[in-house]
């Protein structure tokens, strides 16, 4: 109610405003202090009489008079009209009607007025009374009619500027309608995460028949919290679960709760719930909240955020709308996070989320279906070629998700699609994965001689250092075409995933990492090493520090972690000296081995200038190694 009087008060306004006081100037023009009913202004406004459709003349004795007009034939004035102008009281005198203002527009309500006043016509007689009135008192009225309307327009504007500044602050203007879908999803278009899709399964067994577990004293659970890296799938099980059901899904983002003003963010998780409820009277419901760690982040967490803040006000509501579901209100709440320790207790806790999912990233089996269902459209089309070796592409991606799998389909096909092939072949699939692993080929970005020498030579080293190292991973593909920021790339690829490195694995990763600068030193002389091993070098740094501090892998400082910073500085030093130890023993055997392979090196070097990219067999065929070595 409140707003629709402000709308109107300020309409009101606005029109007056621009109406009222042209109106009262031209009546004050027209009918002030007129002699006789007879006798009309001349001087009325010239744009009010165009309106009309009156146009004015003069007489021989300088009297003006109407000349027709459509307006006042169809009024049924059929003689010329006489005017005089009397600008003051008591004195007539000849004076021609005065132009309009600049850039004014015809008044219709001041037009109005000015036929109204043309009360000596035949046809408005019965209204010269109301004339002659309005002719005395219009110029009297006409400054205060004119600012009792901009006050009445101030008032106006202030009262609708008041509303909308109390609904902005109390939540009154919500954005966006939060829509209902209805998914096509399905649990079969889930692949790679298969505990999860399990335990959504249960979940959906209890929404679709209630009843046999209501007999048994089963709840349905209020809140399932989806928990894992980014892309693997979160998003896509909740739909399923929505899809495989018939559940009606409301999707929402943590984000659009956090506003700018006090309690909006409440407000719109206030209307979440009354949708949810509203709908649950139909049958069950499905509210999503993803991302829901921007919503739910711990109050206050020791980073100086006290309670006053907006998002903590939503997170509040969000505590009291989960308290309040029951049962029977048939509403299942999914939250979906990649940081769960970032929430709060208070919403986690068993009662609001009673099921906690991880979702975690697919092993090498998962990561081969995922591929076949995102590849399933192409092969039914016949666009796959039949040497896709799907598990080999699994085994060369461990530590993607199903996004970045989706991702790799997607672009072999356009990689194919580019060539104008009619299939998408295994090379197409090879170059997609090295474009989502190491980034666009940069062939523009041409090497002079000499550098594409020395970074064939500094692959090289990484070759030979990982193919004679005890417990370093087989090379798979090793290319000199410049990608992303690396100028040379060498691919190692182990047959399954691994979760547990022991320490030869890790000094296998070690003496890879090091065998580029090795060989740089050893070919070109120590002064000649370049800036190309940074980023070997950084990795080295990262992996020897968790070997000593974290793994207990050194004699010296023993099974102990030290994560954190809370030791002393002989500690520290001890630390940095056994990893300093740990690296250059590690170095002093890659050079070692640099200089007894020496020869193989060089011939692999020289394939790898000729070629560019050598693939697992012709870098064994290089190095006289038999194919399955």
């Amino acid at each position: 109610m409140l707003q629709k009087q402000a709308a109107a008060v300020l309409c009101l306004s606005l029109l007056l405003n621009a109406f009222g006081p042209r109106a009262a100037h031209a009546a004050g023009q027209v009918f002030a202090n007129a002699p006789a009913a007879e006798q009309m202004r001349a001087g009325a406004d010239r744009e009010f009489m165009e309106l009309l459709g009156i146009k004015l003349a003069r007489t021989d004795g300088g009297i003006p008079r109407v000349e027709g007009g459509a307006a006042m034939a169809s009024l049924g004035v059929r003689e010329p009209v006489a005017f005089t102008s009397v600008p003051s009281v008591g004195a007539v005198k000849d004076v021609p009607p005065p132009p309009p203002p600049p850039g004014a527009k015809p008044s219709l309500f001041a037009g109005a007025l000015a036929a109204i006043g043309i009360g000596g016509a035949s046809a408005f007689k019965g209204l010269s009374g109301i004339g002659h009135v309005l002719g005395v008192v219009g110029p009297i009225l006409a400054p205060y009619l004119q600012l009792l309307l901009q006050l009445g327009l101030g008032v106006g504007a202030a009262v609708l500027a008041g509303y909308i500044v109390q609904k902005l602050m109390t939540g009154g203007i919500r954005g966006n309608k939060i829509e209902v879908q209805h998914p096509k999803e399905r649990f079969k278009d889930v692949a790679g995460i298969d505990e999860a899709v399990a335990q959504m399964k249960e979940i959906a067994e209890i929404l679709k028949n209630p009843g046999a577990y209501e007999r048994l004293g089963v709840e349905l659970p209020r809140g399932v919290m989806l928990y894992g890296p980014p892309g693997t799938g979160k998003t896509l099980l909740t739909k399923a679960l929505a899809g495989e059901t018939g559940i009606p899904l409301l999707y929402a983002n943590g984000s659009s709760f956090v506003e700018v003003y006090v309690g909006n963010g409440a407000a719109k998780i206030r209307d979440l719930f009354k949708n949810a409820r509203k709908l649950a009277k139909k049958g069950p419901v499905i509210v999503m909240i993803d991302e829901i760690d921007s919503l739910g982040q711990a109050r206050g967490g020791g980073m100086g955020n006290g309670g006053d803040r907006e998002y903590d006000h939503a997170l509040n509501a969000m505590l009291a709308e989960m308290s309040e579901i029951k049962p029977g209100d048939r509403i299942l709440i999914v939250g979906a996070t990649n940081r769960l320790d970032m929430l709060d207790s208070a919403l986690i806790r068993r009662g609001r989320f009673d099921r906690h999912i991880s979702v975690d990233p697919p092993d090498v089996t998962g990561r081969e279906l995922i591929l076949k269902v995102h590849a399933a459209q192409l092969q039914a089309d016949g666009r796959l070629a039949p040497d896709i070796d799907f598990k080999q592409i699994a085994q060369r991606t461990p530590g993607l998700v199903g996004s970045d799998l989706a991702y790799i389909v997607q672009e072999a096909a356009i990689l194919a699609a580019r060539e104008r092939r009619p299939q998408v072949t295994m090379a197409d699939f090879q170059g997609a994965v090295d474009k989502a692993i190491l980034g666009e080929e940069l062939k523009s970005r041409h090497l002079s001689a000499a550098d594409k020498k020395r970074v064939a030579i500094h692959e090289s080293g990484h070759t030979v250092a990982a193919m004679f190292t005890k417990g370093a991973e087989a090379v798979q593909r090793v290319t000199i075409i410049p990608r992303g920021k690396a100028l040379g790339v060498t691919v190692q690829m182990s047959e399954e995933d691994k979760r547990l490195y022991t320490r030869e694995e890790l000094e296998g990763k070690l003496a890879t990492l090091l065998g580029g600068m090795a060989a740089e030193e050893i070919f070109f002389g120590d002064s000649q090493v370049t800036t190309g091993p940074s980023s070997d070098i950084e990795q080295v740094r990262k992996i020897s520090l968790l070997m000593v501090k974290k793994f207990g892998m050194s004699d010296r400082v023993g099974p102990i972690g030290y994560e954190d910073q809370g030791y002393s500085p002989d500690t520290a030093k001890l630390l940095d000296q056994e990893s300093r130890k740990l690296v250059k023993e590690t170095y002093e055997r890659v050079k070692a081995l640099v200089v007894s392979k020496r020869e193989e090196l060089q011939r692999l070097s020289t394939e790898l200038e000729k070629r560019e990219t050598l693939t697992g067999e012709e870098v064994r065929a290089a190095l006289g190694l038999p194919p399955n070595a």
